[in-house]
């Protein structure tokens, strides 16, 4: 399900990861993500499921920091990647016709924080491939915002 044991709670084993329900996992997405992202509340679903998605591939507070440098907003410390109300109505203000360009403004943001990441540890430059691809495959997801076929 992509829980892993630091989601669990502490003294987690591997075992528990194994016997984890898609039911529990979701319940720990939820929890540990969806809600501290507000998704309920980002007017557009697509918009909402890619910051979920790279929230869990990059972590709350990097999305979150990503989310403001695409809205044109500055980072802010203590948000712990809770989503806030600044960046959450910046988010709104774009309206339903903004909100494919601000998906793309946002997985724009995601490539150039990842390959600043492996210009800061070129070891890492392996997983850029993969990094990438799941970007773009967020970029198919925003085209259901207006290209429902």
């Amino acid at each position: 399900w992509g829980i892993t044991i630091p989601d669990l709670p502490s003294g987690a084993t591997a075992a528990d990861i194994e016997a984890l329900t898609q039911d529990q996992a979701k319940a720990i997405y939820l929890a540990k993500y969806w809600n501290h992202l507000r998704g309920d509340e980002i007017p557009q679903q697509q918009v909402a499921d890619i910051y979920f998605d790279i929230a869990v591939a990059m972590g709350l507070e990097g999305s979150t920091d990503i989310m403001r440098r695409a809205l044109g907003l500055r980072p802010r410390d203590n948000l712990w990647g809770r989503l806030d109300d600044e960046t959450l109505n910046a988010i709104k203000s774009k309206g339903l016709n903004g909100m494919m360009q601000l998906a793309f403004d946002f997985l724009g943001a995601c490539d150039a924080a990842r390959i600043e990441r492996v210009h800061a540890s070129p070891p890492l430059v392996k997983f850029l491939p993969g990094w990438l691809r799941r970007n773009n495959h967020d970029r198919a997801h925003a085209f259901g915002l207006y290209m429902p076929w």
